[in-house]
């Protein structure tokens, strides 16, 4: 009943050293650990493509442009001294800067919008210059700029990120005026932006349209705290303290990701877009015919529930959701085993 006396057997059990073979199996288990998280790690890497070659270079092009900016404004302020150039003064029209990754011949969301937005503004009669890292040749106008210093984005090879302002636009922020200028975000060119329209006191709009901080989650997980850490200096910092407006689809997105911290900046809300050319009725005979279609394509029988998504298979769209729901309903292993076959075809 003594607590502290210990059997002889009880004693010699702990006090037995491993065996060579037990030894082996955890210097065997431990090195394959270490080899798949190095594995994991160079994987990772390796995906990131050009970005950290970029990330060299970044802080040195920065400081060139600030310096093209400081140059632009020191001439600038000595031609107002010799009365060479007379001070803004506002038009009828506005002189808007938009300054973005996102453009077509790119075919998602936040690209078509943009194009949408351009069109209609400068048949408004707006004066609206776009920097961006390529668009489509055919459809450029001398106010479209698509020559920022640009790599291929990493997460989506059919995109380029902007990853310095350039010469030219750093000329056009420093030496022009503009009623407000138009940053895109996700984009890594901020710090080089935003800062500079605050100090010239233009008004500038920050437009939130990724939860990137879920997309470095899910695509690159293993070295998650350094892309946070890089969203944060490059995206996050400078909008919540020099935006004038920062917007994004919800302000629950605003409120997580870009705290409430420049004073009088305001914070709105992006509507719900919809390319409605693209999902158009022009007739009941169009609806009859399409429906037809489809149940052909699928295999489904007249009056039967069809779900129809219009979307990328990516993670971040939430789509296994839905497939899951589908297979909990009634016969809805049949139906996803029709879609998959239609979607083969």
């Amino acid at each position: 009943s003594d607590p502290f006396s210990l059997t002889p057997r009880l004693l010699m059990s702990i006090q037995r050293s491993p065996s060579d073979s037990e030894v082996e199996a955890l210097d065997d288990a431990t090195s394959q650990s270490l080899r798949h998280r190095l594995s994991q790690h160079w994987r990772t890497f390796r995906s990131l493509g050009q970005l950290p070659l970029v990330m060299l270079i970044y802080f040195p092009r920065a400081a060139l442009s600030f310096f093209t900016i400081v140059v632009a404004q020191f001439l600038r302020n000595c031609a107002r001294m010799l009365n060479t150039t007379s001070s803004y003064e506002k038009k009828t029209n506005l002189r808007i800067l938009i300054i973005t990754d996102y453009t077509p011949p790119q075919t998602h969301g936040i690209a078509i919008r943009f194009s949408h937005y351009i069109t209609h503004m400068r048949q408004a009669g707006h004066e609206v210059q776009v920097y961006s890292t390529n668009l489509h040749r055919q459809r450029l106008t001398s106010f479209d700029h698509p020559n920022m210093p640009a790599i291929i984005n990493p997460f989506n090879t059919s995109n380029c990120m902007a990853y310095n302002p350039g010469l030219r636009l750093a000329w056009a922020l420093g030496a022009k005026q503009w009623d407000i200028v138009h940053l895109v975000y996700p984009s890594i060119i901020g710090p080089a932006i935003v800062p500079v329209c605050n100090w010239r006191r233009i008004p500038v709009y920050c437009s939130h349209h990724v939860d990137m901080e879920y997309y470095i989650e899910q695509y690159a997980s293993s070295i998650s705290w350094l892309g946070n850490l890089s969203y944060w200096l490059f995206c996050k910092l400078p909008a919540a303290r020099h935006a004038s407006v920062n917007a994004a689809p919800t302000l629950c997105f605003l409120d997580s990701h870009v705290p409430h911290k420049a004073q009088g900046c305001m914070r709105m809300r992006i509507p719900s877009g919809v390319a409605d050319a693209r999902f158009k009725v022009d007739s009941a005979e169009q609806l009859v015919a399409e429906r037809r279609d489809l149940e052909r394509l699928c295999g489904a029988a007249a009056g039967d529930a069809i779900c129809l998504m219009v979307q990328r298979l990516a993670p971040e769209k939430d789509a296994h959701h839905l497939l899951e729901a589908l297979l909990q309903q009634r016969d809805g292993a049949a139906a996803l085993a029709a879609a998959k076959e239609a979607g083969r075809k």
